[in-house]
């Protein structure tokens, strides 16, 4: 069921299309300690600094590069590696 918060509904993201789902990557930086596993899994979006630490080109995720991005996140040893979808 929908919820008026401020004046607004939200709709629970099981309610929306596929095509109106957003999907973000980001990168802990507290958890992080650096391994570059993260960066070797997904060259799209995540580089490394000279430290050896991931920088996001984009925190926006595109379909097409989910299925790396999730093993990324699962493989990542600090589980610094957050996939968030709404």
């Amino acid at each position: 069921m929908a919820k008026e918060v401020a004046g607004w509904f939200h709709r629970p993201a099981f309610w929306l299309r596929s095509d109106e789902m957003k999907t973000e990557i980001a990168i802990n930086p507290i958890a992080c300690d650096g391994h570059g596993i993260c960066a070797e899994l997904l060259p799209e979006l995540i580089e490394l600094d000279e430290w050896g630490f991931p920088i996001l080109k984009s925190r926006n995720l595109p379909p097409a590069l989910l299925d790396h991005a999730r093993r990324a996140e699962r493989l990542c040893p600090t589980l610094a590696v957050i996939i968030r979808e709404y």
